[in-house]
């Protein structure tokens, strides 16, 4: 029987972990030459914080608002655990109840979910500077009782820490005010003010990166890949040379894919004897799946 481990230091390490492991639960997922990690690379320089299982922005500000419901309780670290997976899985039947569909972490899981959304977001809320917070979520969860007693010691407002207290902060303040109904009844639609403060965010934390660029452009724009994106010439200069080794990278590992699946066909034509077997080629980039 084989395992995977890994030790938990590291916050950035510990999620390329859980998205490796998340790879094995995929039923198409193939990296020919091991390139993925520089897959990885391109896209978290061009969008830091996302991925592709990440499709509702207010995500971004759900997870901290539940966050911030839990450090009102005074409990154990366990029973703050369990109350934080509660309220994420009322957020389900919230957003339900709010008329959304598609997008829902859990839609078809409910309480049996076992990757939640404030996992799948929790270092883009780090590298967009909303989560103040450095460790996992496990050391926040055991770091909320000793926080909140040292707050209660040193003042309620940020103002009246003391310097050597600033990390005693666990979120950005001017986060927006949370809907009273979060968990009862809501959907996706940001408001003016919360869109605003989510591209502040990225400009105080990214302020040259694309993603960054596209936020404060504001404009909608639909395309397949970001280098048939139409505004890619008024893209900053080093995003848009990135952009084309993206293209370039992309290319190039549909070769490995189509060899491959080359080797496969021969290989079934052999052992059935018959000519018959083809295959659809592939057009698209190795990354569009």
């Amino acid at each position: 029987m084989s395992s995977l481990a890994w030790i938990d230091f590291d916050e950035v390490e510990r999620q390329r972990a859980r998205r490796i492991m998340a790879l094995f639960q995929e039923k198409d997922t193939r990296d020919e030459l091991g390139l993925g990690p520089i897959r990885d690379s391109i896209s978290d320089h061009l969008f830091p914080g996302t991925s592709t299982i990440q499709t509702r922005l207010r995500y971004m500000l759900f997870v901290p608002w539940i966050y911030s419901m839990v450090e009102e309780v005074n409990s154990p670290p366990d029973r703050l655990t369990e109350i934080a997976r509660a309220h994420e899985i009322r957020l389900i039947d919230a957003l339900r109840a709010g008329g959304e569909d598609e997008g829902i972490i859990g839609r078809d899981a409910g309480a049996s979910l076992q990757r939640l959304a404030s996992s799948i977001y929790w270092a883009g809320l780090r590298s967009w500077g909303i989560r103040l917070f450095p460790g996992s979520q496990e050391a926040y969860f055991s770091a909320l009782p000793s926080l909140r007693r040292r707050q209660h010691r040193g003042g309620s407002s940020e103002d009246a820490l003391v310097a050597e207290d600033r990390d005693l902060a666990t979120w950005r303040s001017g986060l927006p005010p949370r809907p009273q109904d979060l968990l009862e009844r809501v959907d996706f639609r940001l408001t003016r003010d919360e869109a605003g403060f989510l591209i502040d965010r990225l400009i105080d934390s990214r302020p040259n990166n694309l993603l960054t660029h596209l936020a404060k452009a504001r404009r909608p724009a639909k395309c397949d890949y970001i280098w048939t994106h139409p505004d890619l010439a008024a893209f900053p200069d080093t995003a848009r040379r990135l952009v084309e080794h993206a293209e370039v990278f992309s290319a190039a590992m549909l070769g490995p894919r189509c060899s491959t699946t080359s080797c496969w066909l021969s290989c079934a034509r052999e052992r059935t004897g018959s000519s018959a077997i083809e295959m659809t080629w592939p057009t698209g980039p190795i990354g569009s799946t």
